[in-house]
């Protein structure tokens, strides 16, 4: 297809004199120029055919040349605008099997393709109209709020998710709907009781996206309306739900930051109950929920906690007889063998889990850091954790949960 020139006639000419008939069989942003040009070329054609007209047979005034002069002026500049940015080679978005979309800027237009060189890259590739979104005008750029990027599509909504994620701002809104990328590692003071306190009482979007902001949220509406309110975690495996729930829970046990008192440290509590029967190491997430839970949260009318009520459901039952290789049973057996006391080890006749039938098909090593496995007994190590060490995640310790457990036994 020839260059355009600069005036919006043979702009329209170059575009109509190509394969394309038809301007709906231009990418959206094209078609959408395409279409302006004409508008502005018909208009600017009726004006000056009119003074053409009035000009030669009723001799207007000098007033009315000098207004459609300033007019035409006016005319050319917008369509000179226009022109320059159609002139701009327009940046889309194309599939990639790697990133999921690679950004490219159009080479050439045909009937049903798109000729696309990818950005800092030799590379062309020829893809259908339907493959391709259009990119945004930064690159770089990041919003809290994906309604707020100029277009939303699936390409330049995962893009604006990753360019948070990679700066570790891992919590993304789509309205009222929060977004979290699982970080796998622990972002400094983004739950501290600080936080907690900063979004006690904001509306959505006076701060950064956070978990905090949906839950203070709940209990605003809670609250206002005077009805019970429900906030739904729903994400794949290893996605974060576990952790989510529980700064969910925090937020609202902790009165915005200060210390829970005896009965939502009860509710706190239960969760190291809950993952230590019903959480196991899978081969995609070391602390995979499987089961589903249902948590109630009960305030009085002054809006305190009363109490709390957790219904569960759909165990995978199978994992305690056996376990895939490479996965564990429930942690609740591998924490007794690395962290129980030795009058308790002794009393259950407790070893290595590769000495137990339910344990030793699967995984036997422990989670442990390094301070805790300097703890662990040889009567209790494995001889996978002999060989191969211990596994390790920054959320997982099975010694220290056992305490932890242990604890929340206790104060129950």
């Amino acid at each position: 297809m020839a260059t355009c020139s600069k005036h919006p006639e043979k702009v329209i000419r170059t575009f109509q004199g190509s394969s394309i008939k038809d301007p709906s069989e231009l990418s959206e942003n094209v078609a959408r120029r395409v279409f302006t040009f004409s508008q502005q070329r018909t208009k600017w054609r009726k004006l000056e055919d009119n003074f053409e007209v009035g000009d030669l047979f009723t001799q207007q005034t000098t007033d009315s040349s000098i207004r459609f002069c300033e007019t035409k002026q006016k005319l050319s500049q917008t369509c000179c605008k226009l022109e320059s940015c159609t002139m701009e080679t327009p940046k889309v978005w194309v599939p990639d099997p790697v990133s999921g979309y690679i950004l490219g800027k159009i080479i050439d237009i045909k009937a049903e393709t798109v000729s696309v060189q990818i950005l800092n890259s030799n590379e062309v590739l020829t893809v259908p109209y339907e493959s391709t979104y259009a990119a945004e005008e930064l690159d770089d750029k990041d919003v809290d709020d994906n309604c707020g990027l100029m277009h939303l599509n699936e390409a330049t909504l995962l893009n604006n998710i990753r360019l948070r994620y990679n700066r570790d701002q891992i919590y993304t809104y789509v309205a009222n709907i929060l977004i979290a990328v699982n970080p796998y590692f622990e972002i400094k003071n983004l739950y501290s009781s600080e936080t907690i306190s900063r979004y006690q009482g904001k509306s959505l979007g006076v701060l950064p996206p956070h978990v905090f902001a949906i839950a203070d949220k709940a209990f605003r509406d809670m609250r206002a309306l005077k009805e019970s309110q429900s906030i739904i975690v729903s994400g794949e495996s290893g996605a974060g739900k576990t952790e989510s729930t529980k700064y969910i829970l925090r937020y609202l046990c902790e009165s915005w930051g200060c210390q829970a008192g005896p009965i939502e440290q009860r509710i706190l509590d239960a969760n190291p109950v809950l993952e230590a029967f019903g959480n196991a190491k899978t081969m995609r997430n070391n602390n995979s929920s499987r089961f589903g839970k249902f948590i109630e949260i009960h305030f009085s009318n002054k809006f305190s906690v009363v109490g709390g009520f957790i219904s569960h459901y759909l165990l995978e039952k199978s994992r305690i007889c056996s376990q895939s290789r490479g996965e564990r049973n429930y942690h609740i057996f591998y924490q007794l063998c690395a962290g129980a006391p030795l009058e308790l080890k002794k009393k259950l006749s407790l070893s290595s889990p590769d000495k137990f039938q339910y344990l030793s098909k699967g995984c036997t090593q422990y989670f442990t850091s390094q301070e805790t496995e300097k703890l662990l007994n040889k009567d209790s190590i494995s001889s996978d954790q002999c060989q191969k060490g211990s596994l390790h995640d920054p959320m997982l310790d099975d010694i220290r949960n056992f305490r932890t457990l242990d604890k929340a036994f206790k104060y129950g």
